[in-house]
């Protein structure tokens, strides 16, 4: 974070643009630079997308996901099952933030009928972050 902070303070300083440090989120959002948080979770969210929907083979990755089947019909639910962690390294690791992420935006989109192109279209960010991110992953 103090390396990119460095980078956005040397780029502000060479536009002439004011910038402290309570400023950040604004300064990145004058510059149109999408934060390295958000490019993570749409990544994963990708990543897990392609992973169910057969674009990415791996049988050993496919078993960590667990999928939650219930015998009535409830309201509100998670589809995803994230196992409990004991320690924050492991709640912290790919399967349950990606599980839980995508647990998160089940009301958006769908996993399993789309395709992958209108898929990054449905999640629900701000317009200006998802036209970068179209950038970003190339389509």
């Amino acid at each position: 974070m103090l390396g990119f902070y460095k980078f956005l303070k040397l780029l502000c300083f060479k536009l002439n643009i004011p910038i402290t440090r309570d400023s950040y989120k604004l300064q990145i959002s004058q510059l149109g630079i999408v934060s390295c948080d958000l490019r993570r979770n749409v990544a994963d969210i990708m990543f897990l997308f392609d992973l169910l929907n057969g674009l990415i083979y791996s049988p050993e990755l496919l078993s960590h996901i667990g999928l939650n089947v219930h015998t009535h019909i409830l309201r509100k639910s998670n589809f995803f099952y994230v196992s409990l962690s004991k320690n924050n390294y492991t709640s912290t690791s790919f399967f349950p933030r990606a599980l839980s992420l995508a647990n998160s935006i089940m009301d958006h989109v769908d996993f399993f009928a789309m395709s992958r192109f209108p898929f990054i279209s449905l999640i629900p960010l701000d317009s200006t972050i998802l036209t970068s991110l179209k950038i970003f992953f190339f389509f």
